[in-house]
């Protein structure tokens, strides 16, 4: 008795899903496959060790950009909990005297002592913590992060990486593997001036975690 195979049904694919559904660990993983296609579609393999350093660069920025936008955020919803508190204390304080005309009894002055140290406190501490210009920082260097990753991507999409055949077929090659070179120490250069900003900045430990930087990041050294 034959037994009759029946196709199995194609997997249904819902519409209107879009990137939306796709997490930011798949994109970075789709990007790094689509990187490692590109080295291996390359006709000169003596490329692949220097590419592969100048990806490591870009993704190091993008490490690094992800860190730095998470202690933005923080530093900038503290610099607003600090100056709501300030606002508050202060006209609390401000209310409370104003509102006795007569001589103020013990406990009065003990909330009013009470008010006025509290309202000192958190001045204090927003003076010393500076979050505001702290997270204006952290803004502008994500900036220069993204300005690098944008600046290494479009070079290796506009780069050449065709060579002829013939008698200068090695002059070629030499004259490509120095312009790769240029980029490479360009790139190098400028992620190791953000990365010696970023460690004077200083980075949250939080941040260092969500963003996946490592010891090795965080030295001046693309490997």
């Amino acid at each position: 008795m034959k037994q009759s195979f029946e196709p199995e049904p194609e997997p249904e694919v819902k519409s209107g899903t879009g990137l939306d559904s796709i997490s930011e660990r798949e994109i970075l993983l789709n990007d790094n496959e689509i990187e490692e296609s590109e080295i291996e579609s390359l006709e000169e393999k003596m490329f692949r060790d220097i590419i592969k350093s100048v990806h490591n660069i870009k993704r190091k920025c993008e490490r690094y950009k992800k860190a730095h936008t998470y202690c933005q955020n923080f530093n900038f919803k503290a610099d607003r909990v600090v100056k709501i508190m300030m606002l508050g204390l202060s006209t609390l304080t401000t209310y409370f005297i104003n509102s006795h005309t007569d001589e103020l009894s013990a406990e009065e002055l003990v909330i009013d002592r009470n008010l006025t140290f509290a309202t000192t406190i958190i001045t204090g501490i927003n003076a010393i913590f500076n979050f505001s210009n702290r997270s204006e920082s952290h803004k502008a260097i994500n900036t220069e992060y993204i300005r690098v990753k944008n600046d290494i991507k479009l070079k290796l999409k506009t780069f050449d990486y065709n060579i002829g055949e013939g008698p200068r077929q090695n002059q070629q090659i030499k004259q490509k593997r120095e312009e790769m070179n240029a980029i490479y120490e360009k790139s190098l250069t400028d992620i190791t001036n953000l990365i010696i900003r970023s460690n004077e900045l200083g980075i949250l430990g939080r941040a260092k975690k969500i963003s996946g930087l490592t010891d090795k990041d965080l030295d001046h050294h693309d490997d």
